[in-house]
């Protein structure tokens, strides 16, 4: 139940010197005890010196060598296959220093999950919490419900940055696996950069026209579902509160392709407000699509008909436009 790696080297830094530098993380496989919420099954602990440890995206998380080396119960993975992948993200980097500690639990039996806290230091402090927590109900052998949730919060001086993330993971499913749950959660805030004395905060991301450089991307909270090869159905929901705007949004997706007929459906609203200068605008549409391509001897005619409406309020001044489509 001991799984231990390290690697050492003696490169040399940009300015000519070289320097030692060293990594090593261990983990304990045992059961621990605890109060039935959180019954710990094992921890992990590791340290660098003149490493530089890189932290994750959210949907990277459910593969950090580290979190999976934490893991319990999952499948046997390769060792070097291991240490190659730790390798990769704890380079040498003279003056950066790093500790790491972790845990994997059970909770009441039902719920798994590992704990990762990194704090790392040298050029300004960095403090990172990686988490997963997965639940099949009501068992493992008839799971009906798959959920697999990834957590990532960060603190940086040197990014003058704040954030907390969470997301579902590609395990995340209903009844079936080709029913796909999505969606994710962002709390940003800054003080230093092009982004500072910002905020945001959002559940399923931000309006289709809204964009803003370095803020979180966050998927939609809503399912992706297959229940043919030729049939998608694909729906979410959003809302963000950030300092310059408020917005909220839904919308559904829906598309099927047999040999050459096609068929699509989307319909949805949006709305934002803007605070300074104030501006709102609210929209409503939907769309519907049919298609086939016939082949000839001297080539392929696609034959298409769309039947479309979308109404939008704006303002101030407060104007109300909208427009019907039929093409063919």
């Amino acid at each position: 139940g001991i799984d231990l790696f390290g690697g050492y080297a003696h490169p040399t830094s940009p300015n000519g010197t070289q320097f030692a530098s060293f990594f090593a993380f261990g983990v304990l496989h045992a059961p621990l005890g605890g109060p039935p919420a959180f019954f710990i099954t094992g921890v992990g602990i590791g340290f660098g010196i003149n490493r530089e440890l890189k932290t994750p995206a959210i949907d990277e998380v459910n593969t950090h060598p580290f979190m999976l080396a934490l893991r319990a119960g999952g499948p046997t993975p390769e060792p070097m296959k291991q240490l190659q992948d730790m390798a990769a993200i704890v380079g040498p980097h003279q003056g950066e220093f790093w500790v790491a500690a972790g845990v994997s639990f059970t909770s009441f039996v039902l719920i798994t999950g590992e704990i990762l806290v990194t704090v790392q230091f040298g050029d300004g402090l960095e403090i990172a919490v990686l988490g997963l927590a997965r639940a099949q109900l009501p068992t493992a052998d008839l799971t009906l419900v798959s959920i697999e949730l990834a957590l990532l919060a960060r603190f940086s001086t040197k990014e003058g940055l704040l954030l907390v993330q969470a997301q579902l993971t590609e395990n995340s499913w209903l009844l079936t696996k080709s029913v796909r749950l999505t969606g994710g959660f962002a709390f940003a805030t800054w003080w230093k950069g092009p982004n500072a004395g910002q905020f945001v905060i959002t559940v399923g991301g931000y309006h289709p026209r809204f964009h803003h450089d370095g803020y979180p991307v966050v998927p939609r909270v809503g399912l992706s579902w297959q229940p043919a090869d030729f049939i998608s159905v694909v729906g979410g929901v959003y809302f963000a509160l950030c300092s310059e705007a408020i917005m909220a949004g839904a919308g559904l997706h829906v598309a099927a392709h047999l040999g050459p007929a096609h068929a699509t459906l989307d319909f949805g609203a949006d709305g934002i407000v803007y605070f300074d200068p104030f501006y709102f605008d609210v929209s409503v549409y939907a769309e519907a699509s049919v298609g086939i391509t016939i082949w000839l001897l001297f080539g392929t005619v696609d034959i298409d008909i769309s039947l479309g409406f979308d109404v939008a309020v704006e303002g101030p001044p407060i104007d109300v436009h909208g427009s019907v489509s039929i093409c063919g």
